[in-house]
């Protein structure tokens, strides 16, 4: 009885567990690699995007780097292959929630421009829904001075087919400064969350593996 519990028990372990829900999918979130990979960039304006460190600007949300953009537009975006990323076509279509964050902030010495954009796509890479907050034709616009805060959002609700997420953002200073004086950014993350049945699931499989030990 006790081997039927187990068996049963690792069968659950592995159906709750065989996408990496909780875990940050976002190739260099915070330009930690000192660089720009994982990012596509479409517009590389002024002085372009960069990776900036303490030397040049010394408060990161968090690290050692950040992502700095100059005085003409700088956009750039990421897709996530939810299936490469080890996610079960059963999984995606139970349309577990989707939580998307980004920081961003103005220097202390100039005003900026941004955009942030949070997609959810199709396996055909249409559009299923999607969170902005400005765009590049209507930004939002910072003041000097405003300190790291994040844009967030979670999607929930949206139905089957999902099989990729887009993040788009983009930024420019309000001074037109040489250099990187433009909206900074830093620890996006885009994450896949269990539902509730799934959570309940794997207690489940944990109290009957618990259950064999004894």
């Amino acid at each position: 009885m006790k081997k039927l519990a187990l068996v049963f028990a690792v069968g659950l372990v592995s159906a709750v567990l065989a996408g990496p829900f909780g875990v940050n999918l976002v190739t260099n979130p915070g330009a930690e690699t000192g660089d720009m990979s994982g990012w596509t960039i479409v517009q590389n304006g002024g002085s372009g995007w960069a990776a900036i460190d303490t030397s040049y600007y010394g408060n990161p949300h968090s690290g050692s780097y950040c992502f700095g953009t100059s005085y003409d537009w700088d956009t750039r975006y990421q897709v996530i292959n939810l299936l490469t990323a080890g996610f079960t076509a059963a999984e995606l279509d139970s349309a577990p929630p989707v939580v998307f964050q980004e920081y961003t902030q103005s220097r202390p010495d100039a005003g900026c421009s941004y955009f942030i954009r949070f997609e959810l796509r199709n396996g055909a890479g249409n559009v299923m829904a999607f969170w902005e907050h400005g765009t590049q034709n209507n930004p939002v616009v910072l003041p000097a001075g405003v300190p790291w805060f994040a844009e967030s959002h979670t999607f929930t609700g949206y139905g089957p087919g999902l099989r990729y997420l887009a993040i788009i953002d983009g930024g420019k200073d309000n001074v037109s400064w040489g250099g990187w004086y433009g909206a900074y950014f830093d620890d996006a993350s885009a994450m896949l969350v269990p539902e509730p049945a799934s959570l309940a699931l794997l207690g489940l499989a944990w109290g009957l593996l618990l259950l064999k030990r004894r």
